[in-house]
C-alpha cells in the first residue's frame, strides 16, 4: 500500500493525526484520548522522576501505526524519539493553540 494512501485512510479513522517517517518507517500518532493525556500530566506534575516514561507510555497509547509492539522497538532504538514526538502530540491536543485575552 502506498504510504500516501495509508495516511488518508487512518486519518479517515481517527481524525487529526500526526505522521513522519524514521528510518524510512511510517509512524502515525492520533489525538491522546482525554484520559490518556490526563494520565500524562499527572505523572509529568506529581512524579517528576518518570517524566520519560510517562512521555513514552503517551506516545505508545496514541500510535496508530506501526503496531505498539513495534513502536516499542523503535524507541529503544531511537531513545530521544519519545520527547520529539510528545512536541506533535501536545500540538494535536491542542496545548499550542494561539490565544488571546482580552482585557477591559
Amino acid at each position: 500500500m502506498d504510504v500516501d494512501k495509508k495516511i488518508e485512510e487512518l486519518k479517515k479513522e481517527h481524525g487529526e493525526i500526526a505522521h513522519f517517517e524514521v528510518g524510512g518507517e511510517l509512524v502515525v500518532l492520533r489525538t491522546p484520548k482525554p484520559g490518556d493525556y490526563k494520565k500524562f500530566t499527572d505523572r509529568i506534575t506529581n512524579d517528576k522522576g518518570s517524566n520519560a516514561a510517562a512521555v513514552e507510555d503517551l506516545v505508545l497509547s496514541s500510535v496508530v501505526c506501526p503496531d505498539r509492539a513495534a513502536m516499542r522497538n523503535l524507541l529503544e532504538r531511537k531513545p530521544g524519539l519519545a520527547s520529539n514526538i510528545s512536541i506533535a502530540l501536545q500540538d494535536l491536543s491542542g496545548m499550542n493553540v494561539e490565544i488571546t485575552i482580552s482585557k477591559s
